[in-house]
């Protein structure tokens, strides 16, 4: 064997025991593996196959960068005022090497979060949006100070006009800001409310009014028609009669009363009738209502006394004729007659 032989045996030698040493890993499509060389962040290997040192390297972690659906519940938020709990659905991956976005620095801090810290964080964001977002479209688009409760829980109900908007923009955040925590928000997909949670104090105070706080327009509507047909009719009478109205909110009653009526009729009294329907109004001249009150309460005593006037006034013919077909001898007769 000649010294050249030698040596290639040498070499084949190493080289087959430097290949056993190197270790071949084939990665799925939806993993990334996480390595480390020599105690440090090396770099984030996958899909297919990746040569893995074991001298040198090491695998830290495994996780997926497929997109997936993921469910926030963020609380503490009041949305026009009403303390209210949001879920939020939204589509996301993992993939820390697209949100690094070539950064190596920025990828060896993201690697260092493990999913639960992940999902945490992105709790937080998705809370810093709707803050963000609910002030801005409450700045935007404002209520009337004289909204009712039940206008400031529909302002953010489903389909309506402020719903839309408010998803819109959380969206728009989402996609700038959860690429810091190494979450790349999927734009094809919609963002969707699956839950609202209202404090139970609001739900009660629904529960009571039962849907009776009258909308702006009705009100209106309703003062516009009672003006028709009570012309002398003031605005402090026209007030306290719609604040009779079982569910009517007396602050709103301001911008229906910005002007005073001059020359008020005082001599006709006004009452709600709260039987029936709906509200109706009655006008009665002054004191009428008071009169007719205690013309009820004092009925009896007015049948008493005219039953003595008819015992008193004079016999007439009719009775004369009467008592003399009575014979004077009954007693019993005359009694009955």
């Amino acid at each position: 064997m000649t010294l050249l032989q030698i040596i290639g045996i040498i070499l084949l030698v190493m080289i087959i025991g430097l290949a056993i040493k190197i270790v071949t890993r084939v990665v799925p499509q939806e993993e990334r593996l996480v390595i480390y060389r020599l105690g440090r962040f090396h770099r984030v290997g996958g899909p297919g196959p990746v040569v893995v040192i074991p001298s040198l390297d090491e695998v830290k972690r495994i996780y997926r960068v497929r997109d997936q659906p993921l469910e926030v519940t963020v609380g503490g938020l009041f949305p026009y005022g009403v303390p209210t709990e949001m879920t939020l659905n939204l589509w996301c991956s993992f993939d820390l090497v697209q949100a690094a976005g070539g950064d190596h620095d920025k990828l060896a801090s993201l690697v260092q979060l493990s999913d639960s810290e992940r999902r945490h964080q992105v709790k937080i964001k998705v809370q810093e949006a709707l803050i963000h977002r609910i002030a801005d479209l409450e700045e935007r688009r404002p209520l009337p100070p004289s909204a009712t409760l039940r206008e400031r829980v529909i302002a953010l109900a489903p389909g309506s006009p402020r719903y839309e908007e408010l998803l819109e923009e959380v969206k728009g955040e989402l996609q700038q800001t959860l690429p810091s925590v190494g979450v790349v928000l999927n734009t094809t997909q919609s963002i969707t409310l699956t839950k609202r949670d209202i404090s139970g104090e609001i739900i009660q105070a629904l529960q009571r009014s039962h849907s009776r706080e009258l909308d702006s327009e009705w009100l209106t509507n309703y003062a516009d028609t009672l003006r028709r047909q009570f012309p002398g009719m003031s605005n402090a009478v026209l007030a306290q009669i719609l604040s009779s109205i079982e569910g009517v909110d007396t602050g709103r009653l301001q911008r229906l009363l910005l002007e005073q009526e001059a020359g008020v009729e005082a001599e006709v009294e006004y009452e709600v009738d709260k039987h029936g329907e709906g509200p109706k109004v009655v006008a009665k001249p002054k004191g009428e209502i008071q009169d007719s009150a205690a013309e009820r309460e004092h009925a009896p005593l007015e049948t008493e006394r005219k039953a003595r006037q008819r015992s008193s006034r004079p016999l007439t013919q009719s009775d004369l004729a009467v008592l003399k077909r009575v014979p004077r001898g009954d007693d019993n007769r005359r009694l009955s007659a």
